[in-house]
């Protein structure tokens, strides 16, 4: 490749990538011990409006009857908009997941992909897993959690070139003040 089409890639890459829309993987593949009302968070920096949330995890309930679908997953943009997935003693959830009740009882692997609505922003997101059982004896078991966050427009800050530029900007600036 020419030197002349690697600039165009970079200036591409600095001015263009904010543009377009992205799916987002996050993943988690060691064990989160969450007692009743304990959670795990994950904070992501993107920009832009979600479409819809897939996921999946491995769901372990040592010594009581809890279920999946006690977790409770939050989804936090950076205006503090939120909407949620499932749960036990939150009532009105946003969305119920598919294994919704008993059916989810059994230990193993769950998940669901859902619409998501309502959520937009710049900044830093958060994506919250909780026992949501207040009552839960013993902690849930969580390991390899896999989510995507869909339709988002790109990792934060949205427009890399203007902060390449601003930080070009302030050297700049400093070289002129110092003596």
């Amino acid at each position: 490749m020419t030197r002349i089409a690697t600039f165009a890639l970079c200036i591409a890459a600095l001015f263009g990538a904010h543009t377009a829309t992205a799916d987002i993987a996050v993943s988690h593949d060691g064990p989160i011990e969450l007692a009743g009302g304990e959670s795990f968070e994950f904070n992501v920096g993107i920009s832009g409006t979600i479409t819809g949330f897939d996921y999946v995890f491995d769901f372990y309930s040592p010594g009581d009857d809890s279920w999946a679908s006690d977790i409770l997953i939050t989804i936090i943009d950076p205006h503090d908009n939120t909407f949620l997935i499932g749960g036990f003693d939150t009532p009105n959830p946003d969305a119920v997941p598919a294994y919704d009740g008993s059916v989810s009882g059994p230990d193993g692997a769950y998940g669901d992909n859902l619409a998501v609505a309502g959520l937009s922003g710049s900044g830093n997101w958060s994506v919250i897993f909780t026992n949501d059982r207040a009552a839960d004896l013993n902690p849930n078991i969580l390991e390899n959690i896999h989510f995507n966050i869909l339709g988002i427009g790109s990792l934060y800050p949205p427009a890399p070139g203007t902060g390449a530029l601003a930080v070009i900007a302030l050297t700049t600036f400093g070289v002129r003040r110092r003596r």
